[in-house]
């Protein structure tokens, strides 16, 4: 665009900031007088809640201490609560409550001023051109006049030389369409959290209403686990008090919508409920999932247990485990099976014992949560126990990929033991077993290397994998590079070149800029060309990414020529940098 052309878009927009800021500030008064309106409608107050309300009504308070849900939170919160008023608030809470919601309405009063601006724009854009040109004939109002104007294509006759590049600028934008759609989940969880942290909750849900974005389960997961952050780390009771309530008003509206209440949702609340022993609260929320979703009996069935745990009431577990003993041949197997797989995750190491003793675990469904028992036996290294449970499995002609699997996360889980000792029991129970090791195992066995730094052995671990002709699979590779990283092993990068290349395996983009960070790290800059010339041969693309950790090895090494290379090289391969990577070379240089 020439110079005076951006001038003059300039200074328009300026002009247009100036406009909308004195508007805006005209209709502020009206706006938060109707948006504070709007609020109060949307949700209840707690007085307000009728369910909520007869469950505090509910609570004996002459039987016990912990009589009104206050109590409860007061007498289980860790931090001591400062002295304040009973009708106080925390900082955060009181600066959601006074936000007004925002209104996004269009201002009416600046209609003329927007038209009048779009025409200066569209004029610019168009050359100077008058908007009575031949070109711009057949619109019937100025609406119409800026549409067209603003609808002409900037590329409209392509030459021969310029294919190439229209073609590489919609590849790229593909690409970028891509990676926002596999991303934005995170993106939209860390939105909705920003929102419900700077709006509170309520105006959250309002805001993305006036957007037209429904509130849908992803959302409503975010918000429930905003509450739980807060009331984490506040040593406020009314404040605490007031998110609990503010949870299970979500639950209310997504059941008002018609949404089912998942473990996804419910989940990280009972958590915290369980870590704060809240009873009663537990039981008065379970009632409400139960109610919406009765499939999720038996899954709630798994944070009871976790409960009378948390809070050693041992006549609860006692009580279920005796549930858990007695099989009737009903439909209450998932039940009993989840009072089991809470057992195994706490390490209750005299009841476990007692009910595998009793319950057929070959009968388990499905096959994790054998493996979660594996696990627990690992973790209470009861090897005789996993060896002769190990050994039924295999008499009971059960799947060889699963028994190796059981033995894997047997082995993994056992504490204290050296990586070469856990490689070693590995390898000990397959082979009195007779049975081959499984991908998946390995994978386990290999990750167990990786979380140790133990890059070495879990190279040899790849390497007896290809021998056999298991299938490794890139998300392994990934695990490896970044252990080789972590432990400063950085030219083993080259052991894992050759494996991907001699099995014919097929990486993506972030395995390539995984091994040229760390041919950079140890300097070998030639190595990393050539893997970005190595792309071509695997159909792949180079990205910004792969240039700037070259880019970023010369700046560490204060080589300004080599740093201003890559960024020649770039150009010539058309890889755009991102605006952040040429502010960070324009700092370096």
């Amino acid at each position: 665009m020439p110079a005076s052309k951006a001038k003059n878009l300039s200074s328009l927009f300026r002009t247009a900031v100036k406009t909308t800021t004195t508007t805006a500030a005209a209709t502020a008064a009206a706006t938060a007088t109707a948006t504070t309106t709007s609020s109060s409608s949307s949700f209840s107050t707690p007085a307000q809640d009728a369910t909520l309300k007869h469950f505090v009504s509910s609570v004996d308070t002459s039987s016990s201490p912990t009589a009104s849900i206050s109590n409860f939170i007061k007498r289980r919160y860790v931090k001591v609560k400062s002295p304040k008023s009973s009708s106080s608030r925390s900082t955060e809470t009181s600066f959601s409550s006074s936000l007004p919601i925002l209104n996004l309405e269009p201002l009416s009063d600046s209609e003329d001023s927007t038209k009048q601006l779009s025409r200066e724009i569209s004029s610019i854009l168009s050359g100077g051109e008058s908007l009575s040109s031949p070109d711009l004939q057949g619109a019937d109002d100025g609406e119409d006049i800026v549409e067209k104007v603003l609808n002409i294509p900037w590329f409209s006759n392509l030459s021969h030389n310029h294919i190439s590049l229209h073609r590489k600028e919609v590849s790229r934008e593909r690409k970028q369409k891509w990676v926002y759609k596999s991303s934005q989940g995170n993106r939209f969880n860390r939105l909705i959290s920003m929102c419900g942290q700077k709006l509170g909750t309520e105006t959250t849900i309002q805001v993305f209403g006036k957007l037209g974005r429904e509130t849908g389960v992803k959302e409503y997961n975010a918000l429930i686990g905003l509450c739980v952050q807060r009331v984490r780390r506040s040593d406020d009771e009314d404040a605490a008090l007031e998110q609990i309530h503010m949870a299970f008003r979500l639950f209310e509206s997504m059941r008002e919508q018609g949404f089912q209440i998942e473990e996804d949702t419910y989940g990280q609340f009972l958590l915290y409920l369980i870590e704060m022993g809240m009873e009663q609260e537990f039981h008065f929320f379970c009632g409400v999932i139960g109610k919406d979703n009765p499939r999720s009996l038996p899954r709630l069935g798994y944070y009871e247990m976790l409960l009378w745990i948390g809070v050693n009431n041992e006549e609860k577990i006692q009580e279920l485990c005796k549930y858990i003993a007695v099989d009737n041949g009903g439909d209450n197997s998932a039940l009993r099976e989840n009072y089991l797989l809470a057992l195994c995750e706490s390490d209750r190491k005299k009841e476990l014992l007692q009910l595998l003793e009793i319950v057929d675990i070959m009968k388990l469904s499905p096959p994790n949560s054998v493996a979660n028992i594996f696990r627990s036996l690992g973790r209470l290294s009861l090897e005789s126990s996993a060896e002769n449970f190990l050994m039924a499995f295999k008499n009971y002609n059960y799947e060889a990929e699963n028994i190796s699997n059981f033995i894997s996360s047997y082995v993994v889980s056992i504490p204290n033991l050296a990586v070469e000792d856990v490689i070693s029991k590995f390898k000990n129970f397959h082979a009195k077993l007779e049975v081959t090791p499984s991908s998946s195992s390995y994978a386990e066995l290999i990750t167990y290397c990786c979380d140790s730094l133990k890059v070495h052995a879990a190279l040899d671990l790849v390497d007896e994998m290809c021998e056999v002709g298991l299938t490794l699979s890139i998300e392994v590779l990934h695990s490896i590079l970044h252990a080789t990283e972590e432990s400063c092993e950085f030219n083993l990068v080259r052991r894992i070149y050759s494996v991907i290349c001699h099995q014919d395996m097929t990486p993506n983009n972030e395995t390539f800029r995984s091994m040229i960070n760390l041919c950079v790290r140890m300097k070998d800059y030639e190595g990393a060309y050539g893997m970005l010339e190595d792309l071509e041969k695997m159909n792949l693309t180079p990205t910004a990414n792969m240039y700037n950790a070259i880019m970023a090895g010369y700046f560490r090494d204060k080589n300004t020529y080599g740093a201003l290379m890559v960024l020649r090289k770039m150009e010539l391969a058309d890889v755009k940098p991102d605006s952040q990577d040429v502010q960070l070379s324009d700092k370096q240089l």
